[in-house]
């Protein structure tokens, strides 16, 4: 009985030995990544381009053993040329921008200078030229018609035990018959402008499903906060304001800013759906989203 103790032993140990291997993952192709807004007001229309980074350097982490990471901007001798095109209803040209970047890496903003018209659609045409080799990008948007906020005043939400009160903007418009989808943005206001901070994300969404044709005080949900207890609407005291500003978006638009805000609910629990990416309207395997809005603004004071 001893000696088949020790053999019972000798092969626990035995098995119980786990060697480290490195693991020889293949590099991810960079993708391109848009970030384009047309607005009724030129100043805020631009388009962003970036890349989602290959990882194929070498960099050390804090215990000095030699891992994988993403190359910075500039690490390569490589150039993107590109161009960007704006057309709106197919056949105008509103803008033609240049652009270059150094490898598939970093991000270059553009100012597009342009403003659209509701009720139009615009089309963005991004043509690159990369190690001799030409790409070729589309994306497709219709800025349709916000209405105005007719009429904005607020409620104060009273905090659970140990937390502080809010301001609670509560807005009126009138729904217009066609299905609606709207994107909300939350400003605080005190002596300038505050969208959202570090760890939330000031954008929430509405589809007009259960709205009545005229939405008296409306109160925005929540958005998305990064840490649990983050607060979205601001804390009431004199001189506070609450600004909000509201877009009428295409279905594209909201299930791409849904997607986003899904991913900052997701607690990574067994069953939550796993991470992914929003799908945007760039052509290919492009990734980001252009979009043409017009902004209605409304601000109350506590």
């Amino acid at each position: 009985m001893k000696e088949a103790l020790i053999v019972i032993g000798v092969l626990m140990t035995a098995t119980a030995c786990i060697d480290e291997t490195d693991l020889a993952l293949p590099s991810a192709r960079p993708q391109i990544v848009v970030d384009a807004v047309i607005s009724t007001t030129a100043s805020e229309s631009y388009l962003k381009i970036g890349w989602t980074s290959e990882v194929n350097a070498s960099c050390t982490d804090d215990f000095g053993t030699t891992i994988r990471c993403d190359p910075g901007p500039g690490s390569g001798l490589h150039h993107v040329n590109g161009t960007a095109r704006i057309f709106e209803s197919d056949q105008v040209l509103l803008a033609i921008i240049p652009f270059r970047m150094v490898d598939k890496a970093g991000e270059t903003y553009l100012d597009l200078n342009i403003s659209g018209t509701p009720g139009s659609t615009y089309t963005l045409q991004i043509d690159l030229e990369y190690k001799g080799d030409e790409e070729h990008y589309t994306a497709r948007t219709t800025m349709l018609p916000t209405p105005p906020i007719t009429d904005i005043t607020y409620t104060i939400r009273k905090g659970d035990v140990g937390k502080s009160d809010n301001l609670v903007p509560l807005i009126s418009f009138t729904d217009p018959p066609e299905r609606n989808f709207y994107l909300f943005r939350l400003c605080a206001q005190e002596g300038g402008i505050y969208c959202g901070n570090s760890r939330v994300w000031p954008y929430s969404l509405i589809a007009d499903t259960f709205l009545p044709s005229n939405v008296t005080n409306l109160s925005i949900d929540d958005g998305a906060a990064i840490a649990k207890y983050a607060e979205f609407y601001p804390r009431p005291h004199p001189g506070t304001g609450v600004q909000v500003r509201m877009y009428s978006v295409d279905e594209n638009t909201y299930f791409f800013y849904k997607g986003l805000i899904d991913q900052f609910n997701n607690d990574g629990g067994a069953y939550t759906p796993t991470p992914s990416t929003p799908r945007g309207n760039v052509s290919g395997d492009g990734i980001g989203l252009f979009r043409a809005i017009q902004e209605s603004r409304a601000t109350v004071y506590y």
